[in-house]
């Protein structure tokens, strides 16, 4: 059978950025330029996670004057739930650091038989010591370059680089920010 396909998601408890949905405009801390964060959905207050620095939400952004801000979040749960109810019939299973040895040699034996078809995990997933997929999809990088974190684009970077090492095909990364210098070519 083809080749498995990764789904990667960032996955963390909370809320990795503020956005908005019209021109993918990431709103950040005006002291350090870290992405800002909602702490709840009806929260109208973004919080920065490096200085702590408080502003109220915007009622447009600031870019394109759209009105559709947006707390950005992807979770391996969030696709899953997606995939299985546009495709009742894909086998698809969920893959993070917290599976067990035995589990892990489970699943991959099932990804060998084909019994699996689509594996959604986090970034552990490309170190894992499963079968390489033919194609690996990053759901969206701008939560990874969007971390509270000075290294995120580096990270971010590795992230790709360890997909291209893997997948037998291609890596497909998607993107509210195409012109991040880490997707230009060199």
């Amino acid at each position: 059978p083809p080749g498995t396909l990764w789904l990667l998601a960032q996955r963390r408890g909370d809320t990795v950025a503020t956005r908005c949905h019209d021109c993918g405009q990431v709103l950040r801390c005006l002291g350090c330029d870290l992405a800002l964060r909602q702490v709840h959905p009806d929260d109208a207050t973004l919080r920065c996670p490096g200085c702590g620095a408080v502003s109220p939400l915007p009622e447009r952004c600031p870019k394109c004057q759209g009105v559709d801000l947006r707390r950005h979040e992807q979770t391996t749960d969030g696709v899953l739930r997606y995939l299985r109810s546009s495709y009742p019939t894909l086998r698809a299973v969920t893959f993070d650091a917290t599976l067990r040895p035995a589990a892990v040699a489970t699943l991959a034996a099932d990804v060998r038989r084909g019994s699996i078809r689509v594996l959604v995990g986090t970034s552990a997933l490309p170190q894992a010591p499963l079968p390489p997929p033919a194609t690996a999809v990053v759901v969206s990088l701008d939560p990874w370059l969007n971390l509270p974190d000075f290294q995120a684009t580096e990270r971010a970077g590795q992230l790709l680089a360890e997909l291209r090492s893997r997948a037998t095909e291609s890596v497909i990364v998607q993107t509210t920010q195409p012109q991040h210098p880490l997707l230009q070519p060199s």
